[in-house]
């Protein structure tokens, strides 16, 4: 295995764990503005992904299956006609293919241990 599928390997795994935490934190109470530094993470399921946004993680959960979030490099978050914006209601992910809509953003309390591995950037 070369080190981009290790590196990817690794994140995957980070973010599965995750998002299966028990309590992820509540929902989020307002929109918030994402930075430039941020990096979305898909679990193996394709009804949430997890998204760091500087030093700060989100769980974010989809009204459905995703499916297309299996295929795509990148993925673009918008709410209330701006992109790079999550709010409590009317937060989309897009890929070239769909348009998903989501159910719930949590703040998670601590970063995915797949961050805090050295090398892992």
């Amino acid at each position: 295995m070369d080190t981009k599928h290790a590196i990817s390997a690794i994140l995957l795994a980070g973010a599965a764990s995750i998002a299966q935490a028990k309590d992820p934190g509540p929902p989020i109470g307002e929109c918030v503005d994402l930075g430039p530094d941020r990096d979305v993470l898909r679990t193996g399921n394709m009804s949430a992904l997890t998204l760091r946004d500087g030093t700060r993680y989100y769980l974010i959960e989809l009204r459905d299956a995703c499916n297309s979030l299996r295929s795509v490099d990148a993925v673009s978050i918008r709410a209330r006609g701006v992109d790079g914006r999550i709010c409590p209601t009317g937060t989309r992910v897009q890929t070239g293919q769909d348009i998903c809509l989501v159910k719930r953003i949590r703040e998670l309390p601590s970063q995915p241990v797949a961050e805090a591995a050295p090398g892992a950037r």
